[in-house]
């Protein structure tokens, strides 16, 4: 199997499971207030078998923030209360738990367009956390566009009711935002194929095959 280096240690891909992530941070109806960052309170995951399409898991880890207050603008968008979010582990403690329980940083995994790859990153970079991820991300909403020859910039939404498919839950909840990009994922791979799916990956993020 192919192998990489990934702090410090040898890491096997594997080529079984596609992990959909969706990220909720703290956020305010304008910039931040002084002092305060946008942070990761949310860390919904939903994966997907690469060889039968079907779904596997769907679950969520709630980030209590370092610096920041949940606003009353964050709680009405996603639902999240600062109370929740006080219950919450730590950054370091969630990517824990995406390596113990999605093996994460040997699988390839998605998101709907850049933002979670932006944010994870820069945040693990400004808290000294290990980011958690293998280098293999795929932006499910370019790959969505493109192998449907649309607009590559829809929102989820937009997407699903393209689709006919009725949003399951609650927007901009982590879990359930992973669960209906999933959903698209799996769309896409059964009408498209994974060879199709993969190839639409830029060569830079593709998976070593």
């Amino acid at each position: 199997m192919p192998t990489s280096t990934r702090n410090n240690r040898l890491v096997t891909f594997v080529f079984d499971q596609l992990l959909v992530i969706d990220l909720e941070a703290t956020c305010w109806l304008g910039p931040p207030p002084e002092g305060q960052r946008n942070e990761i309170i949310e860390i919904g995951v939903a994966t997907l078998d690469l060889a039968s399409f079907a779904p596997l898991r769907r679950e969520s880890i709630l980030v209590k923030p370092l610096v920041s207050e949940i606003s009353a603008f964050c709680t009405e968008l996603t639902s999240i209360t600062p109370e929740m979010a006080a219950a919450g582990v730590t950054l370091a403690e969630a990517c824990q738990w995406l390596n113990d329980e999605f093996d994460a940083q040997s699988r390839m995994w998605g998101s709907w367009g850049s933002y979670d790859l932006k944010m994870l990153t820069a945040q693990c970079k400004a808290d000294d956390v290990t980011y958690p991820f293998s280098a293999h991300h795929v932006n499910i909403k370019r790959i969505y566009g493109k192998l449907t020859r649309q607009k590559q910039g829809m929102g989820l939404k937009v997407a699903l009711e393209q689709l006919a498919f009725g949003f399951d839950g609650t927007h901009h909840r982590g879990v359930d935002d992973a669960h209906n990009t999933a959903r698209i994922v799996q769309h896409v791979l059964t009408t498209y194929g994974l060879e199709a799916f993969v190839l639409a990956i830029p060569k830079k993020d593709r998976p070593p095959l």
